[in-house]
This record gives C-alpha cells, structure tokens and sequence, in this order.
C-alpha cells in the first residue's frame, strides 16, 4: 500500500516537474511580445494576454485583469460563424487550424489578424489562442490591386487612344483636302480650318490621356496590308487630282492576292 501511495505521489511530482519545465519553455515566447498569446475561457472573456496581443486591440493591462475585455465582443457579425466553426474544432480535435478575421478594437476601428487556438484544460481557462496582426500585408494587397486595376485602366485608355489618333488621321487628311479644294471661297475654307482647329484639340486631349495608360513595348500584331494601302490609295488620288495641275503625275497600286 505504501509502496503504491509513493509511486502515485512521484508520478504527480513527475506530472508537475514536466509541467513546470513546459511553462518554462514557454514563457520566452509569451515575454518576446512577436506574437499576440491570449488565454480565454468558455464565455469568451480573455483572461491573460501578453502585450503583443493588448496592443493589437487597444486595451490596457488594467482593462484585461478587471475582465473587460471578450473576444466575442471584439468579433464583427460577419465573422461569427468562422469563431463558432473554431470552438467546434477545439471541442472535437482540440486545436483551430489558422484562419483570418477581424477584431473590433477599443477605439471603433478593425483590425486584420490571423488566429489560431488550442485547447488547454487548466481550471477556468478553456483554450489558448495566438494572434498575428496583417495590417501591412492588407495595406500592400491592397495597393497591388489597386496598381492592377490602374495596369487594366491604362492598358484600355492605351488602345482608345491609338485607334482614335488613327480617326484623327483621316480627319486631318480630309479637312486639309477640303481647305485646298475651298480655297477660292474663304467662308467654306474657315470651316475646314475650325475642324483642324478642333482636331488639334483633340489630339492634345490624347495625348494627355496617353499619359496615363501604361508604357509598354511596342507589340507586332498582324493587319491586312491591302486594307491599309486600299485607304491610301484613295488619299493619293485626291492629292494627285490636287497637285499635278495637267502634269503627267500618276502611280500605280498592286495589292496582293
């Protein structure tokens, strides 16, 4: 009987030197302040928490020991359901894989964290839970993304404006066709040149939006040369019906097959 009442009380002593060791190695980590470590119970409220984690959420040692503070308070509605998902896991495997959420801080604002939780059965203290603040990896997420939509925008505004430096071209060619043909009546010929005036608007316009699309690398792309020459071959005949006043001026066109 003795025998047996001393190998019970060596296996607690045993029980508790592991313990003590345990929360030895533990404590480095809990004082470095790298993470948030917070210990709660059942109800939620936070019963001990390193300074990393009081700082994330703006409370004071004071607050937590008076027991104000409560993660399910700090937690906004649309995130309820991913907490009751996390207790369920500790209820049945006794840890929370890692997830995102936000917590609610003293001063109103939100904070972004990654959480994940264990659990602990020690008296009133239900669950273990470290905290990681993404504030800055959200801040440049989102200032990817908004570069991204910037890239998009540019990219579009880029096209707009060569397809519309190419309408400006004709417009260009046409008026300035008129205005010699025109040239005998200035009312009509003034005309012409309030069009021109009004293309050179426009392609200063352009190119101000051309600043602000992206600088790429000029890329090949296929076009249907007969296209192109078929709409100079007509801008010829104008000018050459212009400008040969009965000279032998002419020229010759042979598109491909």
């Amino acid at each position: 009987m003795k025998d047996h009442e001393k190998s019970k009380d060596q296996l607690i002593c045993e029980l508790q030197a592991l313990r003590q060791s345990s929360e030895n190695r533990f404590k480095p980590l809990y004082n470095s302040n790298l993470i948030g470590i917070s210990f709660w119970d059942a109800n939620g409220a936070i019963v001990d928490a390193n300074h990393a984690y009081l700082d994330m959420i703006g409370y004071s040692l004071e607050e937590l020991h008076s027991g104000e503070i409560s993660w399910k308070q700090m937690t906004p509605p649309e995130y309820a359901y991913l907490d009751e998902q996390c207790i369920e896991d500790i209820r049945n495997k006794g840890v929370c894989k890692p997830f995102e959420k936000e917590y609610i801080r003293k001063d109103g604002s939100h904070v972004p964290v990654i959480i994940g939780c264990s659990a602990l059965h020690d008296g009133e203290i239900s669950a273990i839970t470290y905290l990681i603040d993404i504030s800055e990896q959200k801040r440049i997420e989102e200032q990817l993304h908004r570069a991204m939509k910037m890239d998009a925008l540019g990219k579009l505004v880029g096209g707009v404006v060569h397809d519309y430096n190419n309408t400006l071209g004709v417009i260009f060619g046409y008026a300035e066709l008129l205005q010699i043909h025109l040239s005998d009546d200035p009312k009509l010929s003034s005309y012409c040149q309030e069009i021109l005036r009004a293309g050179t608007r426009g392609a200063n316009l352009n190119r101000k939006l051309l600043s602000y699309s992206c600088r790429e690398r000029a890329k090949s792309t296929r076009v249907d040369i007969n296209q192109v020459f078929g709409f100079g071959e007509t801008k010829l005949h104008h000018w050459q019906q212009t400008v040969s006043s009965g000279q032998d001026l002419g020229f010759v066109t042979i598109l491909a097959q």
